[in-house]
């Protein structure tokens, strides 16, 4: 099969254009404020020192979990962390 030039390009920029169009679409679907729950629900498994199941009054804490709850507190989401059984 052989291609010229101008058609390859010519389908190379639709592709992209497709994608693009499909990852933006996806992108306002996901952060639309109909679309979203009033709290997001995380579930980590137990890997100290990173996931630990506490004893203060959370179900979850460590590195990552503090890091996790810090950033969603900064971007003004609400969370919940859940430890998997």
């Amino acid at each position: 099969m052989k291609f010229t030039q101008g058609g390859h390009a010519r389908e190379t920029h639709t592709m992209q254009r497709a994608c693009k169009t499909f990852w933006i679409g996806l992108l306002v679907l996901l952060f639309d404020s109909n679309c979203m729950a009033d709290t997001l629900t995380l579930t980590t498994e137990d890997y100290p020192p990173f996931n630990v199941k506490a004893e203060n009054g959370k179900p979850v804490s460590g590195l990552s979990t503090d890091i996790i709850t810090e950033m969603m507190k900064r971007a003004d989401i609400a969370i919940t962390i859940d430890m998997y059984p």
